[in-house]
């Protein structure tokens, strides 16, 4: 076992940069906290708790919420079960594509313990092929298939759900109200 660093820097009483779990959890919630902790580090590696992580995540689940609600109306009549990928574009099958390679990938790394290599699938890549997909129906004023943005949401919510309990449930209620 290493060291626990925060903010690449040995966390020391003296030093001053000693958080407690409570007060990390007040300061950037539970659900931050666990995000920040979860990418710290996998391995042997020193643990870098990096506050800027834990910042960040505050900002990303709350906007991934906001979007999630922003794109509920045209979802809501929809089931991820109910994709008939015959009538995807190229883009769509690519899409649909990234996100079960990124759904496989994210398992393997949760089951081993590869917690930072998991969010990185889980959260980071699959925001970035979401993005890139909705930036492509954008520039062709093509509209976001229904059902594919459903199984990207309930996707990010489940994978997620070990690492962001709290968020996970708020964006389940969501799909389910």
């Amino acid at each position: 076992n290493g060291h626990v660093l925060v903010d690449a820097e040995k966390m020391s009483k003296s030093k001053g940069n000693f958080i407690l779990m409570e007060e990390g959890v007040e300061e950037y919630s539970a659900d931050a906290m666990r995000f920040a902790l979860a990418d710290a580090g996998d391995g042997l590696e020193d643990a870098n708790f990096d506050r800027s992580v834990a910042n960040q995540a505050i900002s990303y689940l709350f906007v991934e919420e906001e979007w999630v609600k922003s794109v509920l109306p045209s979802i809501a009549q929809t089931t991820s079960n109910e994709v008939d990928t015959s009538s995807f574009s190229f883009m769509e099958r690519i899409f649909d594509n990234e996100m079960h390679y990124l759904i496989a990938e994210a398992k393997k790394d949760f089951l081993t313990m590869n917690y930072r290599e998991g969010i990185h699938r889980a959260w980071y890549d699959m925001m970035i092929i979401r993005d890139l997909y909705r930036d492509w129906a954008q520039r062709t004023g093509r509209p976001m298939h229904p059902a594919l943005l459903r199984r990207f949401i309930e996707s990010v919510a489940l994978m997620m759900q070990p690492i962001t309990p709290h968020w996970s449930e708020i964006i389940y209620e969501l799909l389910t109200s």
